[in-house]
């Protein structure tokens, strides 16, 4: 009977409904007053019960904005997914509100990866940490790169050779040496390789007329 008592009491702690823990506190109280053996088990599992119900009600959260780095927009609707980190597996996700804003709780203690994916913007993630010491973790502003933003930064430039040779046509990019301001085309034409320019202003290139 005592154990039967105790097994219902720990659910109806489980379950925070005053009403019914006052009316079964009762019945517990009568029979404290007839067993001392039922007393010391009873105030084992009360305290146990209390300590369950503290770890219950914590509620461990991560929370922050999202916003497009350029004209620090928020954005709504970006996909948030909270991943462990050993194994990637999904432990929450959320959805940023028409302010950017986001919120996870109920979060267990771990090491998780944060990662935010919004259409036409580069994902962003990050790694962090739910202990007894770090319990709220708030990302004040996520800002997320649009893709076009990141493609306008490459640039990639194709430089001419000084020397492009065509069968037995050969060209000189000029602009690949370097010479006075009021330099004239002799001057030119006597650093391009291959050209020889005489005293008499004679012009061999490669050895011929």
């Amino acid at each position: 009977m005592e154990l039967i008592y105790i097994l219902t009491f720990k659910h109806i702690m489980s379950q925070g409904n005053e009403e019914h823990e006052k009316v079964f506190l009762k019945k517990i109280l009568f029979l404290v007053g007839t067993n001392l053996s039922f007393l010391l088990i009873f105030c084992i599992t009360f305290v146990s019960s209390i300590n369950v119900v503290h770890c219950q009600l914590r509620n461990s959260k991560i929370k922050g904005n999202i916003a497009d780095t350029v004209n620090k927009m928020p954005l709504e609707n970006a996909t948030i997914m909270l991943l462990n980190r050993k194994d990637s597996i999904l432990k929450g996700y959320s959805y940023s509100d028409s302010n950017g804003n986001f919120l996870i709780d109920h979060i267990s203690k771990g090491k998780y990866i944060l990662l935010v994916l919004y259409p036409e913007y580069a994902d962003f993630s990050d790694y962090i940490s739910i202990d007894q010491d770090n319990d709220a973790v708030s990302f004040r502003n996520i800002f997320m790169i649009s893709k076009s933003h990141l493609l306008q930064d490459v640039i990639v430039k194709a430089d001419a050779p000084a020397i492009n040779i065509k069968g037995d046509t050969t060209e000189f990019n000029t602009s690949k040496y370097r010479i006075s301001a009021n330099a004239n085309v002799e001057d030119l034409l006597k650093i391009l390789p291959g050209i020889q320019v005489d005293a008499n202003g004679k012009i061999t290139a490669m050895g011929r007329l």
